[in-house]
């Protein structure tokens, strides 16, 4: 400090302080306070200002906020104050004169003549002067600030100007007190306007968020009972669902909320649409409250055994990250840990598949089927790791990872021949061009070999048009390569054209799905299942862009492989295939390069097929959507290949029925293809719900940590954006389970094959 210049001023501070066991970001007084130290080798404050500062301990030393420190900056260094700017300097950076008294020199303990001449006054009056016109400019775009309250201010400035302005004539004589008085004059003036946006910017309904989260709550344990319920009715256990009971339980909880919100807060459209889902969510729950008891019968004999870890695993894990939102390090590291936790509970339910199989199967002798199921469940198991790890690569890096260097592949096309040059450019180009090809190639040489002869023509009709929108797919790659120059020349129908082909062509194809009528069998459900998924796949890869369609097709054989591993180890488990299913589509969310924070959001996905300012936000936001959460929606869509029966090959009885040429015996072939459906149905409906479920509960977890920590230092850039995403993600898996729900054939099974499931159910319901 020896050192400085003069005309320096040397400032040493903290953005934030911390507690004695080493906590910070909260809302307490040793987390929000920290120390200020200003050094000047020139005085900046008269030596009655020292004085009173001697013998002080840290408790009697003037608090100033953070945002003072703006102001103050700026004035000592002869900047304008920024517009927006809410602080006010700090008066004991600038001197302190002494008034009533003949001076001829202007150092700090000389007096002045009159107020104007002053050089705290002059700093609070341009402070002043730049929150009003903030203010002003801030009212005529918007009306959050109390109209009345800030006419008040203006006023009040005004007056204090205008006595000011009197108090500064040279035949005036200004005293201390003059000075003091327009010094705190000044000084209120300050301290209410931002007392007033405060108020209105800085404030959280409490009573609404803690409504919304027992909204969620309900959602949550409704989805839960859901599946529950979807598992008795797996077991042959009839029930009966009482309309009367729902309507008797949703009409007076519908009109007590609507009148306990509606005196809180007023009644309005939200207000209406929150109550009515609420009481929606409390009337379904009471209505399913019965599968309670027939449940609790049925799994009353059910022990706790190795077989059960998966469900155990899955429960500790759901737990876990319910709790780890509270941690703003686990938001900030979720990409990393959610890979580890998520391979462990791989890894645990391929251990309890095996040591099931190993302890159902004969001691001496091993069964075909056992085998032939524990040997490819390590090799889906393998790739299924490998797969997770790979697309580490592709990730993006949020502001609070320093050590991240963001992957090349995130480039926008047009700029990445001049960043990483022209022959890996090109390189990258066609082979992100072949992979996009190769899909529907791939799918139409594996499909053959399962479908039957009378199916080939519309599933040669299905590859067709996935492999010309691939194709499509693969020149819109390779015209936004093209330099930004060239962009810029063409036409806004040869930018569109493209994109909306590929999009009309898939479209078809999953139309074309749904509409069949001969989705009667494991078979062909599977194979509509397939094209759905390619399809999807084809266009969430061309709104990622080329750079990441090693990400996306990654993500496809992932996808494909830990679907083979859930269908042989987790066959009779619903909610252990959730929960995998879940952490996996929170893996590759971070691993096609997004973050859980605002500058993430990869815009330009809204102009893909479209071009220029757009009427609406549908559409483009729909894009948007789509690029972020591609994971959510394809392993959504992805749920009912869980299904061992649609991935283990038909039945005994339908093999035997498909050898024999015996009327009795095609119309028991008929009769177990239509149980077998009814059992993957319900299955994956079981699935479904389960994943709602999860995806509730972790929004719930990320609404409780921005609700208790709403005013923790970094709310805004963390916990928020968690919860914003987190609203999004689980909103997408609500619509998208409806979607695969509605898409399958729901029918009972057959009183036959209720007698055989009845007995095998009890250890089959969760």
């Amino acid at each position: 400090m020896a050192e400085l210049a003069d005309d320096t001023v040397l400032m040493v501070f903290g953005d934030h302080g911390m507690t004695r066991s080493g906590d910070h970001g909260g809302d307490s007084t040793d987390e929000v306070s920290s120390a200020l130290f200003v050094y000047s080798p020139r005085p900046m404050v008269s030596s009655t200002a020292l004085a009173g500062n001697e013998g002080n301990t840290h408790g009697s030393y003037k608090t100033v906020s953070q945002v003072d420190l703006v102001p103050t900056l700026s004035m000592l260094l002869g900047f304008p104050i920024p517009f927006n700017n809410l602080g006010q300097v700090i008066t004991d950076l600038f001197g302190q004169r002494v008034y009533g008294q003949e001076g001829s020199t202007r150092n700090l303990d000389s007096p002045v003549r009159t107020l104007s001449d002053d050089d705290t006054i002059v700093a609070l009056l341009e402070n002043a002067k730049q929150v009003d016109e903030y203010l002003r400019t801030y009212s005529a775009t918007s009306s959050d600030l109390p109209s009345a309250e800030l006419q008040k201010l203006t006023e009040y400035l005004r007056d204090v100007q205008s006595k000011l302005l009197l108090s500064s004539s040279p035949s005036s004589r200004n005293t201390h007190e003059d000075r003091q008085y327009f010094v705190a004059a000044l000084q209120s003036y300050l301290s209410d306007a931002q007392a007033l946006c405060r108020q209105v910017w800085a404030k959280f309904d409490v009573p609404v968020m803690l409504f919304g989260i027992v909204q969620l709550v309900g959602c949550a344990l409704l989805a839960f009972l859901s599946a529950l319920y979807v598992g008795v009715q797996r077991s042959g256990i009839a029930i009966q669902l009482s309309r009367v009971r729902f309507a008797a339980v949703f009409i007076p909880t519908a009109i007590l909320v609507s009148s306990a919100y509606g005196s809180l807060r007023g009644l309005n459209a939200v207000s209406v649409v929150s109550s009515l889902v609420l009481a929606a969510s409390v009337a379904s729950i009471g209505v399913l409250l019965p599968c309670l008891g027939t449940l609790s019968s049925c799994v009353r004999t059910e022990r706790l055994s190795f077989h059960r870890l998966p469900e155990l695993c899955a429960g500790v894990f759901l737990i876990g990250h319910f709790l780890a939102f509270m941690s703003n390090s686990f938001v900030v590291q979720e990409d990393s840990l959610l890979l580890v936790f998520g391979q462990m509970l791989l890894v645990a339910t391929w251990l309890a598949g095996r040591h099931h199989a190993d302890s159902s199967s004969s001691t001496s002798v091993r069964s075909t089927s056992e085998h032939s199921m524990t040997v490819p469940s390590g090799w889906c198991l393998i790739a299924s790791l490998v797969l997770c790890r790979i697309p580490v690569i592709f990730r993006g890096c949020r502001e609070e990872q320093s050590w991240c260097q963001p992957s090349s592949f995130l480039l926008h096309s047009s700029t990445t021949f001049g960043h990483i040059g022209f022959g890996p450019a090109m390189l990258r180009l066609v082979s992100s061009c072949c992979i996009v090809l190769a899909v529907p190639v791939v799918m139409s040489v594996i499909g053959m070999q399962k479908q039957q002869q009378k199916h080939y023509p519309v599933f040669t009709l299905q590859i067709a048009l996935l492999f010309a929108a691939a194709a499509f797919v693969c020149l819109h790659f390779c015209l936004q390569s093209l330099p930004l120059r060239i962009l810029d020349t063409l036409y806004a129908w040869q930018h569109v054209v493209l994109p909306r082909m590929a999009y009309g062509l898939t479209g078809v194809v999953v139309l074309h799905v749904w509409a069949r009528s001969d989705l009667s069998s494991a078979k062909t459900l599977t194979q509509g299942i397939h094209s759905i998924i390619v399809a999807v796949w084809m266009v969430l890869t061309m709104l990622l862009g080329d750079g990441l369609v090693y990400a996306s097709c990654t993500m496809l054989m992932a996808l494909l492989s830990t679907s083979q591993l859930l269908s042989i180890t987790t066959s009779d488990r619903p909610w252990a295939k959730a929960a995998v299913w879940a952490g996996l589509s929170g893996q590759f969310f971070f691993a096609t390069g997004h973050q859980c924070d605002l500058p993430s959001i990869r815009f330009d996905a809204a102009f893909v097929g479209l071009h220029g300012d757009q009427q609406g936000f549908i559409a483009a936001g729909a894009l948007v959507i789509g690029n972020m959460f591609a994971s959510q929606v394809l392993f959504t869509l992805a749920i009912p290949l869980t299904s061992r029966r649609l991935c283990g090959g038909s039945s005994p009885v339908k093999q035997e029925s498909m050898e024999s040429q015996d009327a009795d015996v095609g119309h028991e072939r008929q009769v177990a293809a239509s149980d077998e459906l009814g059992v993957v149905t319900n299955e994956t409906d079981s699935v479904i719900f389960y994943y709602v479920f999860y995806h509730n509960v972790t929004l719930i977890g990320a609404a409780v940590a921005a609700t208790v920590l709403r005013r923790h230092l970094m709310v805004w850039k963390i916990f928020a954006p968690r919860l914003l995403y987190m609203a999004v993600s689980a909103e997408l898996a609500c619509i998208t389970g409806l979607v695969v729900f509605l898409m399958l054939p729901h029918s009972l099974p057959s009183s036959t094959s209720k007698k055989s499931l009845h007995g095998a159910a009890r250890n089959k319901l969760l």
